[in-house]
C-alpha cells in the first residue's frame, strides 16, 4: 500500500498545495493527516472541504488545534476521523490518537491501547498519533530542551507489533526518521512523505 502522509499545515496556502501537488504526482491509496490541519479550528470547515478534495480516502487525527468533535463534525465521505480508534483498509490496521503533544506520558493511550490489544494480534499495524515518540530523532529539540515526546508511544512501539508510526507536533523535527522496537517513525511535515509498506 502507498500512504501519503503530512502534518502541522495549518492552513498554509503553500504547503496545502504542494499537498495537492504530490496527491496528484504519487497517487497514493490513501492519506494521512497527523493533526494540526488549521490553527485552533478558525477555518475547518474550508480545511475538511480541502481534505475531502484530494479525492482519496483520508483519515485525519486531532492536533492540539483541533478537537474531536470540531473533527467529527466535518468528517464524512472519504474523510475520516480515527481518534480513538482502529480501520482497516487492505491489509493494514490503522490506529488512531489524536490532541495533545505536550506530556510524557498519557494513561488515556495506554488504557486506550489495552483495549484493542487483541484485535491488533496478527495485523500490520500503523500507529497515527499527534505527539511523537519519546527518545527518538522526531522528539529532540537540541541539549537546552532535550526529548519532548511522549514515553507511553514509545512504550507502545517497544512492546507491540507495529510497522509503521506517523507523528507530528514538533515542527523543528519535520522530516525526520527514526526507528522505536520494529516500527519505523517518522514526522512527515507539512510537505508529507510518501510510504510504501
Amino acid at each position: 500500500m502507498k500512504i501519503f502522509a503530512f502534518t502541522d499545515v495549518h492552513e498554509h496556502p503553500k504547503a496545502m498545495k504542494i499537498v495537492q501537488q504530490r496527491v496528484r504526482e504519487f497517487k497514493p491509496d490513501i492519506v494521512v493527516c497527523c493533526g494540526d490541519l488549521t490553527i485552533f479550528e478558525h477555518s475547518l470547515g474550508r480545511m475538511m472541504k480541502w481534505l475531502s478534495g484530494l479525492h482519496k480516502e483520508v483519515i485525519i487525527i486531532p492536533g492540539n488545534h483541533e478537537t474531536v468533535r470540531g473533527l467529527k463534525k466535518y468528517c464524512k465521505g472519504n474523510v475520516k476521523c480515527l481518534h480513538q480508534n482502529s480501520a482497516m483498509y487492505d491489509d493494514l490496521m490503522f490506529v488512531g490518537w489524536g490532541g495533545g503533544g505536550f506530556s510524557l506520558v498519557e494513561p488515556e493511550f495506554e488504557r486506550f491501547t489495552k483495549q484493542i490489544n487483541s484485535t491488533m494480534q496478527g495485523k500490520r499495524v500503523v500507529l497515527i498519533t499527534h505527539a511523537p515518540p519519546y527518545g527518538t530523532k522526531l522528539d529532540f529539540l537540541g541539549k537546552n530542551w532535550g526529548h519532548v515526546g511522549c514515553k507511553s508511544i514509545t512504550k507502545f512501539l517497544k512492546t507491540h507489533k507495529v510497522l509503521l508510526a506517523l507523528s507530528g507536533h514538533i515542527h523543528e523535527t519535520f522530516g525526520k526518521k527514526d526507528r522505536v522496537g520494529g516500527a519505523v517513525v517518522c514526522n512527515p511535515g507539512p510537505l508529507g512523505l510518501v510510504i510504501e509498506v
